[in-house]
């Protein structure tokens, strides 16, 4: 897919506690409760990967990734328009 991300972040983007928005900004779920979505958050180097999405060489493919996996994600019911966006 083209992310780059630590192992935890990996595991809560495989897991739907972590998202990205197509706008860069990177999401939480707030069914996993505030305490996680606060160790999540402070974990975080960066709160948006826009700068990522508009490179020429690899933004398309990751913006195509994203897309088709927030699709698959709304076909299961879940909706990270919902989510909780990281405070800048």
């Amino acid at each position: 897919n083209g992310l780059w991300a630590c192992h935890n972040h990996h595991l809560d983007f495989d897991h739907n506690r972590l998202s990205i928005r197509l706008d860069g900004a990177i999401v939480v779920n707030p069914e996993i409760g505030q305490m996680a979505v606060d160790c999540i958050f402070e974990s975080l180097t960066t709160v948006n990967l826009s700068d990522i999405l508009s490179n020429p060489d690899v933004g398309w493919r990751i913006s195509n990734y994203l897309h088709e996996r927030h699709q698959i994600a709304l076909e299961k019911g879940i909706d990270i328009r919902e989510w909780i966006e990281a405070p800048a």
